[in-house]
């Protein structure tokens, strides 16, 4: 899964450093932490500082962004409802 988000200008938008980070948190934690309930608790407690006049990714797009990532994550955690043995 990888994203880009538009940049806004003059229009509010999430802080570029901090989602960046943020995101880059993520990876690490997929890479080394198999709890995935903890990364999905730590992308559904998500907050970024909103800028206006400067360059910021659009908060639509971000915020889409991670409610699929942790959607994505809950799907392969959670067993298949209707799967039996």
């Amino acid at each position: 899964m990888s994203a880009r988000f538009a940049i806004t200008k003059f229009r509010t938008g999430y802080d570029l450093n901090e989602v960046d980070d943020f995101l880059d948190t993520v990876v690490r934690q997929l890479r080394e932490e198999p709890h995935v309930d903890a990364i999905v608790n730590t992308i559904s407690a998500a907050t970024f500082r909103q800028t206006k006049w400067r360059d910021g990714y659009t908060i639509e797009q971000v915020d889409g962004f991670l409610a699929e990532l942790a959607g994505t994550l809950r799907a392969r955690q959670d067993p298949d409802p209707g799967y039996s043995i």
